[in-house]
């Protein structure tokens, strides 16, 4: 699936990049801030909501081959937690759940609307790795133990943003990405700022 992906991806930024000769390539690198919430299969009503957020730091790379087409390369991971009780009686059950890491490789569509500013979609395939903790603590005692696990969630991300030039070299964007993962769905808002070499 990846190289399906990734083949198709270096395919239209070909076609594109010949379409738009004179268009100028650049490399960029950046950083987004992102507040990313998970989604949980909550079939068995477990969670009351089934929602646990995290806030997501991404360092990312990427290669502008003209106006409209770029692909991007990120890599991101968690900071803090986020928790649900499960059960309170007898038996306190807790489960706190952590974004590891998380990378991926995406294209990017922009299209400009004005000088400095444009819109923009992407679509890729990211492989999301979670900490999870479950808590058991006995009401009225001081038993409690805990245990440790991880999983991974490997699928399609799809996003919508907006940008804007500062000047040639720096960028400001604000991004909605979603992220269809198995049997969990992940969303994120972010805020970046981009260097173009």
């Amino acid at each position: 699936m990846l190289k399906v992906i990734v083949s198709s991806m270096f395919f239209l930024a070909v076609c594109s990049t010949s379409v738009f000769s004179k268009a100028e390539t650049k490399y960029y690198t950046g950083i987004a801030i992102s507040s990313q919430t998970l989604k949980l299969d909550n079939e068995f009503k477990l969670y009351d909501n089934g929602e646990f957020k995290s806030t997501v730091f991404t360092p990312y790379v990427g290669y502008q081959f003209n106006q409209y087409v770029a692909l991007e390369a990120r890599f991101g991971f968690g900071s803090g937690n986020d928790n649900e009780v499960i059960a309170s009686q007898p038996i306190k059950i807790t489960d706190e759940y952590e974004l590891e890491n998380q990378q991926g490789l995406l294209l990017k569509l922009q299209y400009p609307l004005s000088e400095g500013f444009s819109l923009y979609a992407t679509a890729g395939y990211f492989d999301s790795k979670f900490k999870v903790r479950s808590t058991y603590t006995q009401i009225n005692s001081d038993f409690s133990q805990s245990s440790n696990g991880s999983f991974s969630e490997k699928g399609a991300s799809f996003g919508v943003g907006a940008a804007y030039s500062i000047n040639q070299n720096w960028q400001l964007s604000s991004e909605f990405q979603y992220f269809d993962q198995g049997s969990e769905k992940s969303e994120a808002l972010s805020v970046a700022i981009s260097y173009y070499f």
